[in-house]
């Protein structure tokens, strides 16, 4: 059904995923980077993991490294040395058990933590070459664009973290990436092997029950009651250990984490998502202002986006009231902490959220209403967090630029994936990357024992 959002490129919705496609003639090819430019930043990226591993990146030593040690490698060694379900029933980390699992198996079988990594580094080399094939075959990138998707990854601190210290969020993420990478195929694509791998994310992160939920919303509606009743068969099966753990534990945590649920400051918790998303959300924002001006202008005019944007404001006025939960959150994402560190007062940080819900929240709903079941994954995000008091931002990191770069069904991505502009991915994670280490630099001292 064709879609003219003002007077702009013509966008054109596909009715069974409720998402928008693009013409050729929609998005104008633009001068992409150049091979020897996406082979400089993968060189970048490939040199910054290196220095990782050699653990000259405090922030990840602080960090990842210590949630290795302290919560990730005692898990693994109860479910090598224990009986499973003894050590299923309580252990000392808050995430769902599946790479915790396999670490137990490697050590079971004579593997050192050393092999671990390894295997973490490898799971993170599928990850990579996941992106690579997203970008480049099911969204039609040119290669170096796609090459340059790749090298975003490589230059995110956090994904260079998560690789080297063998934490939980590159298993989750790219069981995500296999999940629609499969359910995007041009030729043969197979929505629910996407929605079975999506469910294994979520026994790995409970969080990535977004992942699921956003590939059943796209995909299982609007394409016949068979796909449906497949789809949610299963979504059924899958949920099913789930449903038995969270029975069990009595909560989504294990009994040990129960201190990390809480519904407290709902609203405070998302204007705080909201500012890391803001930072994310840069390169599409650039490509709004650059080259869809008039489709935003024309878009922000309509009845869905008016009343959306009444609610969002709305949140806004109610996170100025909420002071008492500013600091109840661990972590808090860069912009946050960083206020916070600085000294910034509260009424001032309270500020801050109000005007990153308002701005922020209005813009990802510009998006989420160019195709509103593809782009729903963005909401879900959101709200995969309320339940949690612990929001630190390389939760996000490298999800949310996977997503807005090669997930989402927007102008926006269309736009940066054929232009130079693909190239404000990599400088937003390289930026992230150089005010992490100056800021954690203070710490490199005492970080030898660590």
């Amino acid at each position: 059904m064709p879609e003219n959002f003002g007077g702009g490129s013509p966008v054109t919705t596909n009715v069974d995923r409720g998402e928008a496609t693009f013409t050729p003639q929609t998005v104008a090819e633009r001068a992409v980077p150049s091979a020897s430019a996406a082979g400089a930043l993968i060189a970048l990226g490939i040199a910054l993991w290196v220095f990782s591993a050699f653990g000259l990146d405090p922030g990840n030593v602080r960090s990842q490294r210590w949630d290795l040690f302290t919560y990730h490698l005692p898990t693994a060694r109860r479910f090598a040395e224990l009986p499973f379900l003894e050590a299923l029933h309580d252990y000392p980390a808050a995430t769902f058990p599946l790479f915790q699992i396999l670490m137990g198996a490697v050590l079971a079988l004579g593997g050192t933590v050393f092999a671990i990594q390894a295997m973490a580094a490898a799971i993170g080399a599928v990850m990579l070459a996941l992106i690579y094939r997203q970008a480049r075959f099911n969204r039609g990138f040119p290669p170096t664009a796609a090459a340059v998707l790749v090298a975003t990854t490589l230059i995110s601190p956090y994904f260079r973290g998560t690789t080297v210290y063998a934490n939980t969020d590159t298993l989750s993420l790219a069981l995500f990436l296999a999940a629609f990478v499969v359910a995007d195929r041009p030729s043969r694509p197979s929505p629910g092997s996407a929605l079975a791998l999506a469910c294994c994310a979520v026994w790995a992160r409970q969080f990535y029950v977004f992942a699921p939920i956003a590939l059943f919303l796209r995909d299982g509606f609007g394409a016949g009651r068979g796909r449906f009743w497949r789809m949610a068969l299963i979504a059924a099966v899958m949920a099913a250990p789930v449903i038995a753990l969270v029975a069990w534990w009595g909560g989504p945590t294990p009994p040990s984490f129960r201190q990390h649920l809480d519904w407290d400051g709902v609203v405070t918790k998302l204007g705080v998502v909201c500012t890391i998303f803001g930072l994310y959300a840069l390169p599409s924002m650039v490509a709004t202002a650059r080259w869809h001006r008039a489709e935003f202008l024309a878009a922000i005019r309509r009845p869905a986006f008016i009343v959306t944007a009444v609610c969002i404001v709305l949140l806004a006025v109610l996170a100025s009231f909420g002071a008492p939960g500013l600091g109840r959150g661990a972590g808090g994402g860069a912009a946050m902490v960083g206020l916070a560190r600085f000294g910034v007062p509260v009424p001032v940080r309270l500020a801050v959220l109000t005007v990153a819900i308002a701005v922020v929240g209005c813009y990802l709903a510009y998006l989420v209403l160019q195709a509103p079941r593809a782009n729903a994954v963005l909401l879900l995000v959101t709200l995969a967090f309320v339940p949690t008091q612990a929001i630190y931002q390389r939760y996000f990191d490298p999800l949310l630029p996977v997503l807005f770069a090669c997930i989402l069904r927007t102008r926006e991505s269309e736009t940066l994936g054929r232009s130079s502009g693909v190239i404000l991915y990599p400088a937003v994670e390289f930026t992230l990357a150089v005010i992490g280490f100056i800021y954690y630099s203070r710490w490199l001292p005492t970080l030898s024992g660590v």
